[in-house]
């Protein structure tokens, strides 16, 4: 399973070390994949963290849009059909750049924003959005699979 935590789940996740344990012993056995775009890590090197915690192994994915202006050197080259449905008229360049980012790499893209989630749920992708119980649900029920 492949997976994009939002930069607010590492906030959640500092708290919880029960919940990082589990990510960890998945990420081990080989059932998940957390993947970081560049996106979360520059929003992770502005927040109190100063980059990637170390809670667990991740995978680093560039980003999806190739629009002038947006992409940079590295970022994988993609139309931005997702990303330019999610932004819509607000201006949350980085929560589209996510969600375009999670539609190509991952199952599930986990997030404490309603509004992203939401927005993601009515893109109608395979990537499915879920708030961090949601996603611990899911982890739990794989592990005892």
């Amino acid at each position: 399973m492949n997976v994009v935590l939002d930069t607010n789940i590492y906030d959640v996740l500092r708290d919880n070390p029960k919940h990082r344990k589990l990510i960890r012993t998945l990420i081990a056995s080989g059932l998940l994949t957390v993947i970081v775009t560049r996106t979360i890590i520059e929003e992770l090197f502005q927040s109190p963290f100063g980059g990637i915690p170390d809670f667990f192994t991740t995978s680093y994915e560039p980003n999806t849009v190739s629009i002038a202006g947006i992409m940079k050197a590295g970022d994988r080259l993609g139309n931005g059909d997702v990303y330019r449905t999610h932004l819509g008229n607000s201006k949350k360049v980085k929560d589209a750049l996510i969600a375009d980012a999670a539609t190509v790499y991952a199952d599930y893209l986990v997030s404490e924003d309603d509004r992203l989630r939401k927005r993601m749920q009515n893109i109608g992708c395979q990537c499915k959005p879920l708030s961090f119980n949601e996603f611990f649900n899911v982890l739990e029920k794989s592990l005892n699979a």
